[in-house]
């Protein structure tokens, strides 16, 4: 018998949610707001107790349940669903924080939290704790009307529940990478191709190819004490000319050398040369079992104890964060993931997690301790769960199949031509 299937609409304050809720509302949809449920009868309500109103209301009528998504209990709430033989589909509205903050003052004026602050403090801890929550549908709401949105997401809602009737569990999955879930979210065709099929790939973009060539770098600036400039442009241009492709013009080499050059210099001087940090791994391999069957894996870029004692998981980002026409990936949760199992490994109640990203000098940072594990765990049990009840994969055509490594081998790849900055071979080499 199919699971009932609830609709939970979360995004940041201001992002639209109630207004869509209310257009989906006018459709015999039964609105229920996570503010209205928790303090029912006058007292606040558990995770369990909130998730056994949503699924008796679910019983009469389709239910979409409206909440940010950053609280602490967000994932426990969904898993009491799933508990009570519901299943969730979660669509993100997504929008900037300078639209959100616009449209917060507009609908409450002066009136401030009920937790107290300001509003711009609430934004941006709700687009930071966003980050780690995956979403099954995410839609920009920057201008895009509410009725609009509604209805992209009733038929994305009436799609799932009409494909779980044929739903088969994926076979033969035992562990699964970040790569994999990101790439499962961006395109499922492509995720069967490359995971499933072993298909060769066919191309491989610039930004790709030098991604691979710094981060490479890095493991070796680390894995030693001391290393100097010359020492690094030395290696990068070695390791440049032992892997470029065959065909590529000089002048495509010489701009990919000097932009790998030019960020891994100025990370150099504004981050190597000013980190007191120990290095205790590079490319450190971690594992997280999961309540789905499958491992999580990943390999953590490095692990450090700074002077003071405390342990760094650290991840080196190579490339500006673009948008695009891909959803929005939880990136936060791959560096929660990877902090949880490094604790685990080295029994410490809490890490530091860092992200550095190398183009722009900038730098994020937030701590994981051990009462964030459950909650990261369950957001990775709720992802993987899509990836191993899924049985059609469907194609996800947009921009981003410009710079799919299948592209001349896709159907979309007729409407979306392969990008200008990439090698159109099979790119097998070492």
């Amino acid at each position: 018998m199919p699971r009932r299937k609830i609709l939970v609409v979360i995004g940041q304050i201001g992002a639209g949610k109630s207004a869509v809720c209310r257009e989906l509302e006018a459709t015999g949809v039964r609105h229920l707001d996570v503010e209205h449920l928790r303090m029912a009868n006058g007292r606040r309500l558990a995770a369990s107790a909130i998730a056994s109103h949503i699924a008796s209301a679910s019983r009469t009528r389709p239910v979409a349940f409206e909440c940010t998504g950053a609280a602490d209990d967000f994932e426990e709430i969904l898993e009491h669903l799933r508990q009570r033989g519901l299943t969730a589909l979660v669509a993100l509205l997504v929008c900037s924080m300078r639209t959100a903050l616009s449209r917060i003052r507009d609908r409450q004026g002066r009136v401030r939290p009920r937790a107290g602050g300001s509003w711009v403090a609430h934004a941006q801890w709700t687009e930071s704790r966003l980050r780690f929550v995956p979403a099954d549908l995410s839609l920009l709401s920057e201008t895009e009307p509410p009725a609009s949105l509604a209805s992209t997401i009733r038929r994305a809602w009436e799609g799932a529940e009409c494909a779980e009737k044929d739903e088969s569990p994926s076979r033969g999955l035992r562990e699964v990478s970040f790569s994999q879930l990101a790439a499962f979210q961006i395109c499922p065709w492509s995720y069967r191709l490359k995971y499933m099929d072993d298909a060769p790939e066919a191309l491989e973009t610039e930004q790709m190819y030098l991604g691979s060539r710094l981060h490479e770098t890095l493991a070796w600036l680390y894995s030693d004490a001391e290393r100097s400039k010359t020492d690094l442009v030395a290696w990068f241009r070695k390791r440049v000319s032992e892997t470029l492709p065959g065909g590529v013009s000089r002048v495509t080499s010489s701009r990919l050398v000097e932009t790998g050059l030019s960020a891994l210099l100025f990370h150099h001087d504004v981050f190597y040369r000013q980190d007191h940090a120990r290095t205790l791994a590079v490319e450190r391999t971690v594992r997280i079992p999961l309540n789905t069957g499958v491992t999580f894996v990943g390999r953590v870029d490095r692990v450090a104890v700074d002077p003071s004692g405390t342990v760094e998981v650290i991840d080196y980002k190579v490339t500006r964060s673009e948008r695009t026409s891909r959803p929005r990936i939880p990136d936060w949760l791959q560096l929660a993931a990877y902090s949880i199992a490094t604790m685990h490994e080295l029994d410490l109640k809490s890490v530091i997690s860092r992200r550095i990203i190398l183009p722009a000098g900038e730098e994020e940072r937030f701590v994981v301790a051990q009462k964030d594990v459950r909650r990261v765990t369950l957001a990775l049990d709720r992802w993987t769960r899509g990836l191993v009840m899924e049985s059609t994969f469907p194609m996800n055509a947009g921009a981003h199949c410009a710079s799919c490594q299948f592209n001349p081998i896709c159907t979309a790849g007729t409407e979306y031509p392969v990008s200008r900055r990439a090698f159109v071979q099979p790119v097998g080499y070492s």
